[in-house]
């Protein structure tokens, strides 16, 4: 067997190539991973160093071992090289996800309404034509998006998931703007249609929300690369050691 490792731009990959004609298995820890902004970064690149240490004890081990031993040296080094900082990475992405747990609840958190106001919003939409429906989740309100989400999704059950989302992250723009103040400061500027023009700039503060949003996505995005690469390193150990990813993933997740 033979393991290699290859630093490129966007992540580190190593790759085990059973004996034979057998296809490669590639593990890849992103660079985004450890960057300077990610949460990850401490664990992830001590996971990366441990990663490094056991490409060399595994490539050592194949050349001087029958494929028996080497496979079982190869896991008994996953075990006690790599274990401890897949284990922290794992914790680290626990706490991040339930970090995005939170943000997402508050940001998809309706606003409190009244209740006869509510009530017509939703029979306003859930009458709506499909297309109706999309251009009510391009333009609502706060109070509109609200009163639909408070309802929940199954009281809409013929709404497509397109708009669904379009709906969620016009609501979510909205209420980031609300929760923040962003409309205070962002007020109307003077233009040649309206020289005078005063008070908030709603698709001003909704730009800047944006950008709130935007990082929110990123964050999710890097989380499930996360789970992606601990997956990949599963897969890894699982064909260096010739066992199945369960009986890896036990390995790894092994305190000793």
């Amino acid at each position: 067997m033979q393991i290699t490792k290859q630093i490129a731009d966007r992540a580190t990959v190593i790759a085990a190539r059973p004996d034979g004609d057998g296809a490669a298995t590639v593990a890849s820890i992103p660079n985004e991973l450890i960057a300077s902004d990610s949460p990850y970064a401490g664990p992830v690149g001590a996971l990366a160093l441990a990663a490094d240490r056991w490409v060399d004890h595994a490539n050592a081990a194949n050349a001087r071992l029958l494929p028996d031993a080497r496979h079982a040296e190869n896991l008994t080094a996953a075990a006690s090289i790599i274990g401890e900082h897949f284990r922290n990475v794992v914790t680290a992405g626990k706490t991040e996800t339930q970090a995005i747990a939170v943000a997402d609840a508050t940001a998809l958190a309706p606003l409190p309404g009244e209740a006869g106001l509510y009530a017509e919003f939703r029979h306003d939409f859930r009458s709506a034509s499909i297309s109706d429906k999309a251009k009510i989740a391009a333009s609502a309100n706060l109070q509109q998006t609200s009163a639909i989400l408070q309802a929940g999704w199954e009281a809409f059950p013929d709404t497509p998931d397109n708009i669904r989302t379009a709906l969620e992250e016009r609501h979510m723009l909205l209420a980031h703007v609300h929760r923040t103040g962003l409309q205070a400061s962002h007020q109307r500027q003077s233009t040649l249609d309206s020289i005078l023009a005063t008070g908030p700039d709603l698709d001003a503060a909704l730009d800047a929300a944006k950008k709130a949003l935007q990082d929110h996505t990123s964050r999710k995005e890097r989380r499930a690369h996360l789970e992606g690469s601990l997956r990949s390193i599963i897969s890894l150990v699982a064909t260096a050691g010739q066992i199945s990813p369960e009986q890896a993933f036990t390995l790894l997740m092994a305190k000793k």
